[in-house]
C-alpha cells in the first residue's frame, strides 16, 4: 500500500506554463482532481464511476462529464472509460503524480539496498588480500637476518621518496596533499531534480517576456541534456546569464529568418550559452556604404 505522505513536491512555473491557455474553470477542476489522485492507494490513479467524480468536483455528473472530456481532449491527463452506459467507470491518471511516484520508490530501494550492503559488511568484514607477513619472531637463523635487512630497506626507500603527487595536467593547479599523503580526487556534482527544473522554469519565465516558445514538461530526454549541461561548472554558473542576454539578439527572437530559439537548442551543446554571452549572435549590419564607379 503506498504510503501516505502529507506533502507533495509544487512546480508552480510548470503548473502555470502547462495550463495558461486553459480556462480557470479547468485549472481549478484539475487540482482537485490531482488533490484526489494523490490520496489513492495507487498514488496518481484512480477509477470511478461519474457519480463519484461528480461528488469530488462537488458539481453535477453533467458538468463532470463535460470537463473530464475536455481535460481527455487537451491532453491535460489521461482519461478512459472501461464501458459505455449511465454506470461507466472512468479512470484518471495525473502522469507528473505517477513519474514522480516511481522516482520516489526508485530512490527509496536504492537507499535500503545502500542501507543493506553497509550492514552486510559490518556484520561479516571481508578478509585483506594482502598476504600476511611474518614477523622476526617467526623466522629463525639467516631467514631472520634477512627478513630484518629487507624490511630496513623497504623503510629507507619510502623515506626517500616521500609522497608521490600525480601528474598535473597543462593549466592546471596540482591537486592539495592532505596530512595522510592521499590526493582527494574531486567528486562529479550530484545533478538534483530540482536543478534540473529551475533550469526550464529559467527559460519558461525568459521566453514568456519575448514570445519564445516554452516547455509543456520536461522529458526524460531534456533531463538527461539538462543534467548533462549542469555537470559542467562553467555552464552551471553562467546559464542564468546567458538567459538574461537572449532577448538582446533579434536573430534568435526570429526577426531575421523567422527562426526562433527553443530550450532544445539551448541545452544541446555547452557551446550555446558561451556563443551566447560572447555576442556571436548579433545582427550584422549591411553594408550600406556607396561604392566607386
Amino acid at each position: 500500500m503506498t504510503q501516505k505522505l502529507p506533502w507533495a513536491k509544487f512546480f508552480y512555473d510548470d503548473w502555470a506554463m502547462d495550463l495558461r491557455l486553459h480556462p480557470m474553470e479547468i485549472e481549478g477542476a484539475w487540482i482537485r482532481i490531482c488533490c484526489q489522485l494523490y490520496r489513492e492507494t495507487t498514488r496518481g490513479k484512480a477509477t470511478k464511476p461519474l457519480e463519484q467524480w461528480a461528488r469530488v468536483l462537488i458539481t453535477s455528473e453533467e458538468k463532470t462529464k463535460e470537463i473530464l472530456d475536455y481535460l481527455r481532449d487537451q491532453n491535460i491527463g489521461d482519461i478512459s472509460e472501461d464501458n459505455a452506459g449511465t454506470n461507466a467507470n472512468i479512470t484518471v491518471i495525473s502522469r507528473r503524480i505517477v513519474k514522480d511516484e516511481k522516482e520516489r520508490e526508485g530512490n527509496r530501494l536504492r537507499q535500503k539496498r545502500h542501507q543493506d550492503k553497509k550492514k552486510e559488511e559490518a556484520e561479516d568484514p571481508p578478509e585483506s588480500q594482502e598476504p600476511k607477513r611474518k614477523n622476526n619472531a617467526e623466522i629463525t637463523g639467516r631467514g631472520q637476518k634477512t627478513e630484518v635487512r629487507r624490511q630496513n630497506i623497504e623503510i629507507e626507500e619510502k623515506k626517500e621518496e616521500g609522497p608521490k603527487a600525480p601528474p598535473s595536467l597543462p593549466f592546471q593547479d596540482p591537486l592539495p596533499t592532505p596530512k595522510n599523503g592521499k590526493h582527494a580526487i574531486p567528486k562529479k556534482p550530484k545533478i538534483t531534480i530540482d536543478q534540473i527544473h529551475e533550469v526550464d522554469a529559467g527559460w519558461n519565465l525568459m521566453a514568456s517576456t519575448c514570445g519564445l516558445p516554452g516547455t509543456r514538461y520536461v522529458s526524460d530526454d531534456r533531463a538527461d541534456k539538462i543534467r548533462t549541461r549542469l555537470s559542467n561548472r562553467w555552464w552551471r554558473e553562467n546559464w542564468r546569464a546567458a538567459l538574461e542576454a537572449i532577448p538582446k539578439y533579434p536573430k534568435l527572437l526570429g526577426e531575421n529568418d523567422g527562426w526562433r530559439a527553443n530550450i532544445d537548442w539551448f541545452i544541446s551543446k555547452d557551446s550555446r550559452a558561451a556563443a551566447i554571452l560572447e555576442g556571436r549572435y548579433e545582427s550584422k549590419k549591411p553594408n550600406t556604404g556607396r561604392q566607386g564607379i
